[in-house]
C-alpha cells in the first residue's frame, strides 16, 4: 500500500467520523489530489477513495450556499447600476491631449471609468458562466462562498 493511499484512507475515516473537518485535513487532501492529478498512471483505488472524500466534503456544510435566483438578481441590479455609473463617467469630457496638465477631477473621472467597467465585467461574469453551462448541459444549483 502506498503512502498516498494510507493517507487517503486516514482522511476518509476522519471525514466520515468527525462532525467538523479541520482546515489542515482539507488542505492535505487537496495536496494529495494534486499529486494524483500530476501522476502519469494514477492508481484507481486512490481515485475512488479521493472521490468519496470529495463527495463527503461537498455534502457537508463547509461554506455558505446562496440561492441562484436571488444571487443573480443582486448581481444584475448592481451590474446595471455600475453600468450607469460607467456610462455617466463616459459622458464627462476629458481631454487626452492635455494629459500632463490633468487635475484631480480628470484623474478621478478616469478612475471612475476604470472601476465602473471593472465592476460591470465582474458582476456580469456569472451570467457568462451560466450561459456556457447551459450550452454544455451543466446544471447550477446555487453559488457557494467559503
Amino acid at each position: 500500500m502506498s503512502a498516498r493511499l494510507s493517507e487517503l484512507e486516514g482522511i476518509l475515516e476522519e471525514v466520515k467520523s468527525a462532525d467538523e473537518v479541520s482546515k489542515t485535513t482539507r488542505t492535505q487532501f487537496w495536496k494529495i489530489v494534486r499529486q494524483i492529478k500530476r501522476d502519469r498512471n494514477p492508481d484507481n483505488t486512490e481515485i475512488k477513495i479521493a472521490t468519496k472524500i470529495r463527495n463527503n466534503l461537498f455534502e457537508r456544510n463547509t461554506s455558505r450556499v446562496y440561492s441562484l435566483g436571488w444571487f443573480l438578481v443582486g448581481e444584475y441590479v448592481f451590474g446595471f447600476l455600475f453600468g450607469l455609473v460607467y456610462v455617466y463617467a463616459l459622458l464627462i469630457p476629458v481631454s487626452w491631449v492635455n494629459i500632463l496638465s490633468w487635475g484631480f477631477f480628470e484623474i478621478f473621472v478616469i478612475l471612475v471609468r476604470f472601476f465602473g467597467l471593472f465592476a460591470v465585467i465582474a458582476l456580469f461574469y456569472p451570467y457568462g458562466r451560466l450561459m456556457a453551462g447551459a450550452g454544455y448541459g451543466i446544471k447550477f444549483d446555487g453559488m457557494y462562498f467559503s
